[in-house]
């Protein structure tokens, strides 16, 4: 079965840099937070046709699909800090159409901190995830095989125009290394691109200042925007 192997470091960087203090501050920094975002990988129908040597059927809603993979790595901050939690947000419209994208499905959706290491899930005809008992023998599906760098994970925003990840520190685990999470984006049939806009957001733990929310800067926000074209 043709499988997506899910990197452990970024392979092609869309930004790096420090974050900086959002309006909404609970104390003051005092130390570079260093992250990078990777350029998105998106994979059309056509695509996944071209990686399985099958028919790749979508949804008969009518609708575009896509599958995309967003990576983000949290360097270690400055001595004395240390993250609470991250949370990276995907800002998604159609370029071509009035309608709206969707978050067709989410990966991960939920991970607790128990549940560690690789995993592999599969990618259903119906462009949603799976653990493979839903899929008919001979139906086009990938594996993806994936792994959980940050303790606990939790998704928002399936079925609209925002999906976000937050991202959680351990008691026994920090914060801290390259995490990837996919989404299957849904278009209007006219669309001819996805915009895609990045952005993440951090709560740092200071021994001197207390909490602080970060954010990736303005400058970073002509990096940080991509369209993504539904026929390749």
């Amino acid at each position: 079965m043709p499988t997506l192997i899910t990197p452990t470091t970024i392979e092609r960087i869309a930004w790096e840099g420090e974050l900086s203090s959002s309006t909404e501050r609970y104390g003051s920094s005092d130390g570079a937070t260093k992250v990078t975002l990777g350029q998105p990988a998106h994979w059309t129908p056509q695509a996944l046709e071209a990686l399985t040597g099958t028919k790749w059927t979508a949804p008969a809603n009518g609708r575009l699909h896509t599958l995309i993979r967003l990576d983000s790595t949290l360097h270690p901050p400055a001595a004395g800090q240390r993250y609470r939690e991250a949370t990276l947000i995907a800002e998604m419209r159609p370029i071509g159409s009035d309608g709206r994208a969707l978050a067709h499905d989410l990966l991960p959706q939920r991970k607790l901190a128990e549940e560690q290491g690789k995993f592999t899930i599969k990618l259903a005809p119906s462009f949603k995830f799976a653990d493979g008992s839903g899929i008919e023998a001979g139906e086009a599906s990938v594996e993806i095989q994936h792994h959980n760098a940050y303790p606990t994970i939790q998704a928002f925003g399936l079925g609209e125009d925002n999906p976000y990840w937050q991202f959680s520190r351990h008691d026994t685990q920090p914060l801290l290394g390259t995490q990837s999470v996919y989404l299957v984006a849904s278009l209007p049939a006219a669309a001819v691109a996805l915009r895609l806009k990045l952005a993440l957001l951090a709560t740092v733990e200071s021994n001197r200042f207390g909490l602080s929310r970060l954010l990736t800067p303005d400058t970073a926000n002509s990096q940080l925007n991509f369209n993504l074209p539904m026929h390749l």
